[in-house]
């Protein structure tokens, strides 16, 4: 997944890098249902947006 940023750092574990031309919206949604289930927060970062 290029889109989110999986490093060893426990901030960053729960970042969605989001993309309007990469994914569907609903990819995303899902994602940070996920994260919310596994980390408890989400952090959603757009760049260029």
């Amino acid at each position: 997944i290029n889109n989110t940023s999986l490093t060893g750092d426990s901030q960053k574990r729960n970042r969605v890098q989001v993309s309007n031309t990469k994914k569907p919206l609903c990819y995303y949604v899902n994602l940070s249902k996920r994260y919310m289930q596994q980390f408890n927060e989400v952090k959603p970062s757009a760049l260029g947006m």
